[in-house]
């Protein structure tokens, strides 16, 4: 391969810092004043909105809220009529991740929760805020933004959901995959990891609450075991973990992906131990970077995920399908669903929940962000959670 002259390299370079720049400029200069004759305010015509978002969760590590992300958007609405662009999982409700109909506006806090969110058209939104560490997002209704007028709204209390006490996590929530095994920005947009992890782990997956590292022994993403190797280029040094150059090139025009494409059902045990048998409800939280094969309520599709609990099955996720793992990425729209169950199923001792993913394309599965287990047994005061499903759900017709 031809090597690229270093004058090409320099010149890439120095465009890339000039776009950088008038970037700069332009993004301030935004609204523009030049713009005349259509629905679109000036700067005076709009306004400023402030406020400070305060972590209340008594089970978190740190009360900080990093790479915390805040907007206004409208309230979650009915897209039945024609000219909306509907998606699976929320029925004729269009919220704010698929809602290209409405002006949202949006920005980074600071880790203390600050925010600032500059020229907002007029009004009304739902604040909406999320940040690596906390489970779901928060959101606040009926703010109403009126031209030329900030808008203060103060220190905000943010109490994320808790089913229950805490028995132990795998991950953090950040909405993406990134934290796992090859979930990484080096990794996960290399295509093919679906075909390499049943050699990267052949027995599955076996995680040990307390003694194993998410960052090695999770694989970001759970998908069918490929169960050939003739995906596998013979020549390849290192076909596991090197870039380019490890898969085979079959001669003729056969469609490979007939024998390469499809696997066993796989399924990844987690244990823990619980110092006693106990009562009431335990609550899996489980939340997806992505999803793919499934469609939201077809307990049959692909891409599900069965839940075990001491060799009893205790429920399935029937994920959203976001094309995450089609698109060789670690995060897509995010999703996050609970399973409860008796809690009698756990057992002093060691226990075991397993995980497992149906046989199929290789490329239906889920994209890993955050699994959690909680337990209500009975001593203090809880929300009560849904028998299962996405608990921030909104009401679809």
């Amino acid at each position: 391969m031809p090597a690229v002259p270093q004058v090409w390299r320099d010149n890439q370079l120095a465009l890339w810092n000039d776009a950088v720049e008038k970037s700069k400029s332009v993004k301030a200069a935004w609204p523009y004043a030049w713009v005349e004759g259509v629905d679109y305010p000036h700067k005076d015509g709009r306004a400023t909105v402030t406020g400070q978002l305060v972590l209340d969760d008594p089970q978190a590590v740190k009360k900080t809220l990093p790479h915390l992300t805040i907007g206004l958007a409208h309230a979650d609405y009915q897209g039945t009529a024609a000219g909306y662009q509907l998606r699976a999982g929320n029925g004729s409700t269009v919220t704010w991740p698929h809602d290209g109909n409405y002006y949202q506006f949006w920005t980074d806090g600071s880790d203390d929760g600050r925010f600032t969110i500059r020229n907002v058209r007029p009004g009304s939104y739902t604040l909406h805020a999320f940040a690596d560490g906390v489970l779901g997002e928060y959101a606040k209704a009926n703010i109403t933004v009126e031209a030329g007028k900030p808008l203060n709204l103060g220190k905000l209390d943010w109490q994320p959901v808790r089913y229950g006490r805490q028995i132990w996590e795998i991950g953090y929530p950040d909405r993406t995959g990134d934290k796992f095994f090859k979930g990484d920005g080096t990794n996960y947009w290399l295509w093919g990891w679906p075909l390499r992890y049943g050699d990267l782990f052949p027995n599955d997956i076996t995680y040990t609450i307390g003694k194993s590292d998410y960052r090695k022994d999770w694989f970001f993403e759970e998908v069918p075991h490929s169960t050939t190797d003739a995906w596998k280029n013979p020549a390849a040094k290192d076909p596991l973990n090197q870039r380019y150059g490890w898969v085979n090139n079959p001669t003729g025009t056969q469609d490979m992906w007939s024998e390469w494409g499809r696997g066993r059902a796989t399924t990844w045990i987690v244990k823990f131990t619980t110092p006693k048998a106990t009562k009431g409800d335990a609550i899996l939280r489980v939340a997806l970077a992505g999803a793919d094969g499934g469609n939201g309520t077809t307990p049959s599709a692909p891409g599900s995920l069965q839940i075990g609990v001491n060799g009893q099955e205790v429920g399935t996720i029937h994920p959203v399908a976001t094309n995450a793992l089609r698109y060789n990425t670690d995060k897509g729209v995010w999703y996050q669903y609970i399973v409860k169950f008796d809690a009698s199923l756990l057992k002093a001792g060691e226990n075991s929940m397993t995980f497992t993913v149906p046989a199929g394309d290789v490329t239906t599965g889920v994209v890993w962000d955050y699994l959690r287990l909680e337990l209500n047994d009975g001593s203090k005061a809880y929300p009560i959670p849904p028998e299962s499903g996405r608990p921030d759900a909104p009401p679809t017709l």
